[in-house]
């Protein structure tokens, strides 16, 4: 009896905060707010841990932004019948993680690789990567399993609105009380995935933005006409050498040859893109001489989407992404051009 009553002031906290938990999640969703991750080096490993342990029957998706926002796992794995594996990282290279994935004989699985002229991009990618190789060189059997208590922790927060964004429920409780609706247009989802909705940012501002970093430039967005005076710096862009993204390529192909002899699979997408970011890659990167010598040299299956009708029609808002409401169909009709699709 002493017990039972002692624990009934414990219940009554449990309730009162399981309440104030039930509250501020429903108001959250009135004010628009969306569960959404923070993506750190530890979800990427774990990303990394599962595509080892999955065999052939991995999806494994790499590269950077462009594939991480226009492609949806759920649809993948319908489509395909195999497990999807986000590994893109943004901004990154995709050859350092194919890099591991190469020397990994556990990796049979099918891996997307997200197609850029320019490899030697900033590699963030590399920082997960040597992450992922020190976990393993200090606990080899570290790949068996995954820490419970994180995995039980994430299951949990990873779908509450009240720690989106790494957000804690007493700072989620000052949005609420504040009445703010939500203003980003960027989410990150538990299996790393990403969702853009590009009615939530201002056009073409946000645009014009994304523009001047393809080019390497810094203007007032107020700037009279911005749209042709980008234009007229867009239209003196030269290409540049494609020497050492073809040295770079034979890299690649040894990889991709490493992979295929234990019999993985390994296909290169190019994303769409438009606009204005769509010609200055042209323009730097022309397809002879960056595209057509790439999937000669490398020998694997590719993708080009503006080759493909139904692909080819996709827009991309900002020049460079997808935004969240075309990537079922999108990944529904690329994996039927991929020969991937049940």
């Amino acid at each position: 009896m002493p017990m039972r009553t002692a624990l009934r002031p414990l219940a009554l906290a449990g309730l009162l905060w399981l309440a104030f938990m039930v509250a501020l999640e429903l108001r959250l969703a009135q004010l628009d707010y969306e569960p959404s991750i923070v993506d750190t080096p530890e979800r990427w490993i774990a990303q990394r841990l599962r595509a080892s342990r999955l065999g052939d029957r991995a999806l494994i998706v790499i590269g950077a932004s462009r594939i991480q926002l226009g492609l949806d796992m759920k649809t993948l794995g319908q489509k395909t019948g195999l497990v999807p594996v986000q590994l893109s990282v943004l901004g990154s290279s995709p050859a350092t993680v194919l890099a591991g994935l190469a020397a990994d004989p556990t990796i049979t699985g099918t891996i997307l690789v997200d197609y850029y002229d320019g490899y030697a991009m900033a590699d963030t990618a590399a920082r997960y990567q040597k992450a992922y190789e020190a976990r393993l060189a200090a606990n080899p059997l570290v790949s068996l399993g995954e820490n419970t208590e994180a995995r039980l922790t994430h299951v949990v927060r990873d779908h509450l609105r009240s720690y989106a964004g790494g957000a804690t429920p007493f700072s989620s409780l000052q949005l609420a009380l504040s009445g703010k609706v939500r203003q980003l247009y960027l989410m990150t989802l538990p299996d790393r995935s990403r969702r853009a909705d590009y009615t939530r940012v201002p056009m073409p501002a946000f645009y014009h933005r994304n523009v001047m970093k393809s080019l390497g430039i810094s203007l007032d967005i107020n700037t009279p006409d911005l749209e042709n005076v980008l234009q007229q710096k867009v239209a003196v862009i030269t290409p540049i050498d494609n020497q050492p993204f073809l040295q770079e390529s034979l890299g690649i192909k040894r990889m991709v040859a490493a992979i295929r002899q234990r019999g993985g699979r390994v296909l290169f997408v190019k994303m769409p893109t438009g606009g204005m970011v769509e010609q200055i890659e042209a323009r730097q990167f022309p397809r002879d001489r960056f595209w057509t010598p790439f999937v000669a040299l490398v020998g694997a299956p590719a993708i080009w989407t503006a080759d493909v009708p139904e692909l080819a029609s996709f827009k991309s808002p900002d020049g460079s992404h997808l935004d969240y409401r075309d990537q079922v169909r999108f990944t529904q009709l690329l994996m039927r051009a991929a020969g991937l699709g049940r």
